[in-house]
């Protein structure tokens, strides 16, 4: 049968729930704030953002409530690259830590894996092929840019163009420059 799928009936017969105007109004609703800002959620819960280290914005949290303190730790990384190191003093001491997407190789370099990527890479460009690399995260995309053009220059390539085809790659290419951690 025709349509988006059969579970959900005809494309005609979804009923839209979002338009744009309301998309828009939630997106002004939103606050940007940066790292190590005291944020004040209605007098009862104070929240900073600290420096994850895993990518450009990722966050880890140091909430109080009066005398308990909560630490929230999601994807994070001690390994020293471009973005702002992990801040863990202000994480220390808790009352409740929050830990969530831990990884089941906390002894796993990522370098390693970058470094046969770019490997690949030089190798394909070498041999007059092209590279498509499907990604969908925007941080670690910025962190294999940043190999890749290393490499490239190490190994005389550096006129090999890097096309980004992402329907936010202006802004997310912008927010390194802007924010340059």
């Amino acid at each position: 049968s025709s349509g988006i799928n059969a579970e959900y009936g005809q494309a005609s017969q979804i009923k839209r729930v979002y338009n744009k105007e309301v998309i828009d109004l939630c997106f002004a609703k939103i606050t940007p704030v940066r790292y190590n800002e005291q944020i004040d959620l209605f007098g009862l819960v104070d929240c900073v953002p600290l420096p994850a280290g895993h990518s450009i914005g990722s966050a880890n949290w140091a909430i109080k409530a009066g005398e308990y303190k909560l630490s929230y730790v999601s994807s994070s990384s001690k390994l020293t690259n471009h973005t702002l190191p992990m801040e863990v003093i202000s994480l220390a001491n808790p009352d409740v830590l929050l830990l969530s997407n831990l990884s089941m190789n906390p002894t796993y370099f990522p370098d390693n894996t970058l470094n046969e990527v770019c490997n690949v890479v030089i190798s394909t460009v070498k041999s007059g092929g092209n590279v498509l690399i499907p990604c969908h995260s925007t941080g670690v995309i910025l962190d294999l840019i940043e190999w890749l053009i290393q490499n490239l220059n190490k190994n005389s390539l550096s006129e090999v163009p890097i096309i980004i085809v992402s329907p936010v790659a202006d802004a997310a290419l912008a927010h390194p420059d802007i924010y340059g951690e």
